[in-house]
């Protein structure tokens, strides 16, 4: 189903001028092409959006042959959080691997994140599914990567350590403020595997 964000790429047989591989759908779904105008395609499968453009098409080319694909659905997300460089919502695209939607987020955060308890959580959030991954293993050659579903959202927890920081860090900035000696950000900080 062709979501908003989405980029298409179509294809008018033998017609050059109107072929174009970078339409996106508006966010209230609809897009724009020459000679048609604006068509709303949200929710529609590829080939219902191909059979409007040629019902709409017939008024000036005499049988025309339309082909639209998806070049990149913008629509579709997983959601990558924990020690990445940029939590947040990553475009799905056919065949995303966990490695990749971790790439896309910018990356793990060598120094906090703990990669033998990465993990997936797949489906209704009432009844999830969880995948359990060693992101080091995968990253080593050991096991596979995992290719991801849209919805997915993977997580790369913070290393014992690293929560432990937080928690004192957390636990002694009201003192560092009243005391007016350390800065704002917090005071100890302890570094470390």
């Amino acid at each position: 189903m062709v979501g908003p964000g989405d980029l298409l790429a179509i294809e008018v047989w033998k017609e050059d001028e109107l072929t174009n591989d970078k339409v996106v759908v508006t966010p209230d779904g609809y897009i724009d092409f020459p000679l048609t105008g604006s068509i709303e395609v949200m929710d529609r499968t590829l080939s219902e959006v191909a059979d409007r453009l040629v019902d709409r098409l017939r008024e000036f080319i005499q049988d025309p042959i339309v082909t639209v694909e998806l070049k990149e659905s913008r629509s579709a997300q997983v959601q990558v959080y924990g020690e990445v460089k940029t939590q947040g919502p990553v475009p799905y695209r056919d065949r995303l691997s966990l490695v990749q939607a971790i790439g896309d987020a910018g990356g793990p955060e060598y120094r906090t994140a703990k990669f033998e308890a990465v993990h997936i959580v797949r489906g209704a959030l009432d009844e999830p599914q969880l995948i359990a991954l060693d992101l080091e293993y995968i990253l080593e050659g050991v096991e596979k990567d995992v290719f991801l579903e849209p919805g997915d959202i993977v997580v790369v927890p913070p290393k014992y350590v690293t929560q432990f920081d937080r928690y004192v860090q957390q636990l002694l900035a009201p003192l560092a403020v009243a005391s007016g000696t350390v800065g704002a950000a917090g005071g100890a900080a302890i570094t470390g595997q």
